[in-house]
């Protein structure tokens, strides 16, 4: 419940500013490219949603620059850009792109992680280190990128903010689902575990007391 109310209060954040860029391109732009069948006509789509996510792009950024905290944070990320194009396969850059895949590289490192720490023969360590490993070898092969590139060019495709508010709450529900169930696999490996490891035990105790017995028998055999 938590986490739902969590993604809630996320969806009624970004309203303001969806309904911001919103309103700056109504102004700015008052045509749209009329859908075709020809080359031509297709490509002309293609390029006006390429110009929109520009667009939303360059707003998204001055929308927040404008707040002194934040451009200072801004200033102080720039100088470890390298830092980000190792972890996430993008330099940092105060975007909207950044941000998404940010997002799903922490929800995929830390599930990967709680998998591998239940269920793998490794430590604790090992296993959350693996976890950021595969978690970086998926971000430098772009897979997270395209995934946000693919949600934020098919939000802002559209000039409906209200259209915008319910894409981006169902892929915030998605990742609060995803998550929901990773937890309950993750539960079930943990009960898994726990009864494999007593059924060990209790089989090892058992071996244990008939091997006790057996010398005990053999020793009564010998003062006899």
């Amino acid at each position: 419940m938590k986490k739902i109310g969590a993604a809630i209060i996320l969806i009624l954040l970004l309203m303001p500013l969806l309904a911001h860029l919103g309103k700056t391109q109504a102004a700015a732009e008052d045509n749209q490219v009329p859908l075709g069948i020809t080359e031509d006509k297709v490509q002309d789509v293609k390029n006006k949603t390429q110009q929109q996510w520009d667009y939303f792009a360059n707003e998204w950024q001055k929308t927040l620059l404008k707040k002194p905290w934040i451009a200072g944070i801004d200033s102080g990320l720039q100088n470890v850009s390298w830092l980000c194009q190792i972890l996430f396969g993008e330099p940092y850059s105060l975007s909207l792109v950044l941000l998404i895949v940010i997002i799903l590289w922490a929800v995929f490192f830390v599930k990967t992680g709680e998998i591998l720490s239940v269920y793998s023969m490794f430590s604790k360590a090992v296993s959350w280190l693996m976890a950021l490993g595969l978690t970086i070898i998926l971000a430098q092969l772009t897979l997270l990128r395209k995934i946000s590139e693919g949600l934020l060019k098919f939000a802002f495709g559209t000039q409906n903010v209200g259209w915008r508010i319910v894409i981006f709450g169902i892929f915030i529900i998605s990742i609060v689902v995803y998550t929901l169930l990773m937890n309950t696999i993750i539960k079930k490996l943990k009960k898994s575990k726990e009864e494999k490891n007593k059924d060990e035990i209790d089989a090892a105790a058992q071996a244990s007391k008939k091997i006790t017995g057996a010398i005990e028998e053999v020793g009564g055999e010998e003062k006899t």
